[in-house]
């Protein structure tokens, strides 16, 4: 809808976000999943003894609410707990991306503001 009309709404692209991101989690991109195998398996062993994929996807949804919600220093919060949990996995590298983004928005807010 908001697609076909200019600028999507919020809720569209937190929809269009979720299906890319269960593709990803799912092996429907093509080339980060074979990059994902090459790298050493030890790394994500150690990270899923101590959390489990659903803690971690409820650290990262956590973020993206609080992000819907312009509040930026608890996503940050949230998405730094989701990468902790596993920066290695697909929901971890996503919640990087967010941090990056993030941190941009909130150094610029300050900015703005004068703080």
């Amino acid at each position: 809808m908001g697609l076909l009309k200019g600028k999507p709404g919020l809720p569209e692209i937190f929809r269009i976000f979720t299906a890319m991101l269960l593709l990803a989690a799912l092996g429907g991109c093509g080339g980060s999943r074979s990059a994902s195998k090459s790298r050493s398996p030890a790394k994500a062993a150690p990270a899923k003894a101590s959390f489990s994929a659903a803690e971690q996807k409820k650290a990262y949804d956590r973020g993206m609410k609080f992000y819907t919600q312009e509040q930026y220093k608890e996503a940050r919060k949230a998405w730094q707990e989701a990468v902790r949990m596993g920066p290695s996995t697909p929901i971890g590298k996503q919640a990087q991306d967010y941090l990056r983004d993030v941190e941009q928005t909130i150094k610029t807010l300050e900015g703005i503001q004068g703080k």
